[in-house]
């Protein structure tokens, strides 16, 4: 009998139908771009090509993205956290037509009713040992750099672009480094976790610590949409509903998902 397949591998096959989408487009719209740079511009080329990239890549991922729910569903054990795990991916939702047909499945449907029959079945829970018994989380110091770069790179490059001053783009580069720097500094040196995650629950710079048995319906949303989209980790306690951003941090949603999911356990099974 075949070894299942982890939630962590279907879902790192699921960010590489994501990243199809990207590079399909990217693809053409290169090719494209090649026809109006180096093949004199056709028009009768290059717009057809610019065009079809937004075709092109959606219907690819789509493609793809149908290939890998029949297959991860099939091949994982524990389908409930692929599921949520998944959804948080955006590529799924709880409404998707797939999790509907395995719903309405009945025995003549062979393939969704035997995808129905394993949702019938809770997990099963697989220690992690790489692990630690706490996870302390604060904020990525990587990504708070990357921004400050960028944010350099085009402030300063914009102005030599516009005003064709050296000089005036090195200030306008310190000015930024300077600005940035007095805002995000308090983040930068801080040293204590924004949340800390273990086998006996949760603590947060907000609510302090909560034992897994005081804590019910812990959940991650995304609240508001395109760049101003934020993760947040919510959680009901002893004295109601617990919010706390996980923007930022250094443990994404995925993972910050799949630490809850393992903590609990840890602590069910204690």
């Amino acid at each position: 009998m075949r070894k299942p397949v982890s939630v962590d591998k279907a879902i790192g096959r699921l960010q590489l139908v994501l990243a199809n989408f990207f590079i399909s487009m990217s693809v053409v719209m290169g090719i494209a771009l090649y026809t109006l740079q180096f093949q004199e511009y056709q028009p009768q080329l290059f717009l057809p090509l610019f065009f079809s990239s937004f075709v092109i890549s959606p219907l690819s991922t789509a493609f793809l993205l149908n290939r890998w729910k029949y297959w991860a569903f099939v091949k994982v054990r524990n389908v409930h956290e692929l599921k949520r795990r998944a959804i948080m991916t955006n590529l799924i939702w709880e409404g998707d037509k797939f999790f509907t047909k395995i719903e309405n499945s009945n025995e003549t449907d062979k393939k969704h009713w035997r995808l129905k029959e394993k949702f019938l079945v809770d997990d099963i829970f697989i220690d992690d040992k790489t692990i630690p018994t706490e996870t302390k989380i604060y904020f990525s110091r990587a990504l708070l750099f990357f921004y400050m770069s960028i944010s350099i790179l085009v402030s300063a490059g914009l102005t030599y672009i516009l005003l064709n001053n050296e000089i005036l783009s090195l200030i306008v580069a310190i000015i930024v480094f300077v600005v940035f720097l007095r805002l995000k500094l308090q983040k930068i040196k801080r040293k204590t976790p924004i949340i800390a995650i273990n086998n006996k629950g949760i603590e947060t710079v907000n609510s302090g610590f909560i034992s897994w048995g005081n804590i019910k319906k812990e959940e991650i949303i995304s609240v508001g949409s395109g760049r101003h989209t934020k993760q947040i980790l919510i959680y009901r306690g002893p004295k109601g509903m617990e919010r706390i951003s996980i923007t930022g941090l250094n443990v994404g949603k995925n993972k910050m998902w799949k630490l809850l999911i393992l903590y609990r356990n840890r602590y069910l099974n204690e």
